[in-house]
């Protein structure tokens, strides 16, 4: 394991090095981030469709001379189900998943700008023209900090679950850590438990599944029973 370097004994490319790595697990937390919003939209699309059916099949329901109609328990339940399905579809149409995943992506490709900038200063060296000196590295090193510190402003932060997400696939990808050999069972699970997502957006997409049949189960049974 290398020993951290203090502060004082950096080199400037130390510095221009550590901040590529950093800001590609930020850029990266910015495409899951996208990806996550993304999926959420998708899934609300999916929720919606079968919602709005249900909701459909139940007013098909209602204008049928069924005795079930007859029965102010079934009318409450569908009433309150389009009621519902519309209070949820003004709920994501206030969040702007796709919106919100197109600035994130936006953002991502910002920053991968700013990682080929800093990184063309090291290709500087590779050049029949020969490197900057170090002064020339370190005021091009803080123009680019300061674009990133501009370019963080005016945008939505990722969630935790994006930056470890990111922060785990640069680790397999530069340190090449080997998981499977260096870990127990228990921090594996430690990891991969630390990658999923239980936000309330996504928790509450997945309440709907039983939501839905809650009440199609429940209005089944009061036109099975019959009760009023």
């Amino acid at each position: 394991m290398k020993e951290e370097r203090k502060y004082r004994e950096s080199t400037i490319d130390d510095e221009i090095e550590n901040k590529i790595y950093s800001l590609d697990i930020v850029r990266t937390a910015r495409i899951k981030a996208s990806e996550r919003l993304y999926k959420y939209s998708d899934a609300w699309d999916f929720l919606f469709l079968g919602m709005n059916i249900v909701s459909v099949a139940l007013l098909i329901v209602s204008l049928l001379p069924l005795p079930i109609n007859d029965s102010k328990s079934g009318l409450m339940i569908s009433s309150c189900f389009s009621l519902y399905t519309m209070l949820v579809q003004y709920f994501c149409s206030v969040q702007n998943y796709n919106e919100r995943a197109l600035k994130y992506h936006y953002h991502q490709l910002e920053l991968e700008n700013l990682i080929l900038q800093l990184k063309n200063i090291f290709l500087k060296n590779n050049t029949e023209e020969g490197s900057y000196s170090d002064l020339d590295r370190f005021k091009r090193y803080r123009a680019i900090l300061e674009k990133y510190q501009i370019s963080l402003q005016g945008y939505e932060n990722h969630e935790d679950v994006d930056y470890k997400i990111a922060k785990q696939q640069l680790a397999r990808k530069f340190l090449k850590l080997d998981t499977e050999i260096k870990q127990s069972y228990w921090q594996k699970f430690q990891r991969w438990i630390e990658t999923k997502d239980f936000s309330p957006d996504n928790i509450f997409i997945y309440l709907q599944i039983p939501i839905v049949l809650t009440i199609i189960v429940l209005y089944s049974w009061v036109a099975y029973t019959g009760i009023k």
